[in-house]
């Protein structure tokens, strides 16, 4: 049996300014993850979709989509409307590589948010616990480890006795250390605990989820998902001007045409060049370059992190420089590709292909592969030379 997602995309039906005037107080140019629905523009049909299935207490969602398209926004929004305690792990800053480190980390969060006489029934079943219960406990002053997985289910077994959401950002970075497992155990045995995982290398993350791997911990589950997406053309003119009008100025059809072609539909780019204009006083063509300069080295970090990962970066960088350039079908790139390496196997090629797609770095369409951050695009003009 397979994995089956219940797609839900982002609905962009006509984006009319709602309430602009009664919201001046939250601005749509805020840099970080929004945590309020008034923050957000345009997605509260993602949100209530969201919303519904946290209060369905389904087993297992997942929001999936690329860089900079609001996941992590949508996601907190909804874990702060649905009245349930939650614990929200951005995994790339937890200690996801060691997986009792993991799982002592995760229980201690986990015990912030349980009622007290639920950590009280913990703290006696779990052995080796040394616990003050004084004034400082409910700030979190927590001195206890996790010694095994046998620990950890304890503490799962007590918080099933009331509701509680588990969300990991960015989760396919968990595979390391078996955590599917885990999440697999909690879907079958604890129907009061829901998981949500988001992640923007979307390959990596159905690799969790055990897509087309009936040997995956995850396999067979069933899963409801979330696509947010880029901003066509119409939504950024909204959301541009919707966020100009929160501090009382004016963006022209001009400069917004130029965002759009400088930085597609990418929402956090967008934000970004709003902050500059209305938060740091930069004029357009400044806020432009700074977008552009500070994007495109922050996009091509990420992929030179994932390049360190591999023998073979000299191929994966030239292979990004031909997309890039155009050479978007299979024929071209293992003509080009061959040109300058003398031999490389269809095999290989898959393989290196593959990798870009699981990353996120490229989509394929009708056949092609894209790069579609126009600020990694950037960043690979800038750094990958032939």
């Amino acid at each position: 049996m397979a994995s089956y997602p219940l797609e839900v995309t982002s609905c962009v039906a006509e984006v009319i300014f709602i309430s602009l005037s009664i919201y001046l107080v939250c601005m749509l140019f805020d840099k970080r993850p929004k945590s309020k629905r008034k923050d957000l523009f345009g997605e509260d049909y993602l949100l209530d979709s969201l919303l519904k299935q946290l209060n369905k207490k389904s087993g297992l969602i997942v929001i999936k989509g690329l860089r900079r398209t609001g996941k992590t926004s949508i996601l907190k929004v909804a874990l702060e409307e649905s009245n349930m305690p939650y614990v929200l792990i951005d995994v790339r800053y937890a200690p996801y590589t060691d997986r009792r480190q993991f799982l002592d980390f995760l229980a201690k969060e986990i015990i912030k948010v349980l009622d007290k006489d639920i950590v009280s029934k913990i703290i006696k079943k779990i052995s080796r616990v040394s616990l003050s219960l004084g004034k400082e406990y409910f700030k979190g002053s927590l001195d206890f480890d996790i010694k095994d997985d046998s620990d950890f289910l304890t503490v799962l077994r007590e918080a099933n006795k009331k509701n509680l959401i588990l969300a990991f950002d960015e989760a396919q970075y968990l595979s390391g250390i078996n955590f599917d497992m885990i999440i697999a155990g909690i879907y079958d045995n604890f129907p009061n605990i829901g998981v949500v995982l988001t992640g923007s290398e979307i390959g990596l993350l159905e690799d969790f989820l055990g897509k087309g791997n009936d040997k995956a911990p995850l396999y067979g589950r069933l899963y409801f998902e979330l696509k947010p997406e880029r901003f066509d053309p119409e939504r950024t003119f909204a959301f541009l001007e919707a966020g100009f009008k929160q501090y009382n100025q004016k963006i022209s059809k001009e400069e917004i045409n130029q965002v759009i072609e400088e930085f597609d539909g990418v929402v956090g780019w967008h934000t970004y060049y709003g902050y500059l204009r209305c938060d740091e006083n930069k004029n357009h063509l400044n806020a432009l370059k700074i977008v552009a300069e500070i994007g495109s080295r922050t996009a091509y970090e990420e992929f030179e992190r994932f390049l360190n990962t591999k023998k073979s970066r000299e191929r994966y960088q030239k292979l990004m420089k031909l997309i890039m350039l155009g050479k978007s079908n299979w024929s071209q790139i293992k003509k080009e590709m061959l040109l300058r390496f003398g031999k490389i196997s269809d095999s290989q090629l898959s393989k290196y292909l593959k990798d870009l797609l699981y990353h996120g770095f490229v989509e394929k369409s009708n056949e092609k592969y894209l790069i579609t951050d126009p600020l990694l695009i950037k960043g690979i003009e800038q750094n990958i030379k032939f």
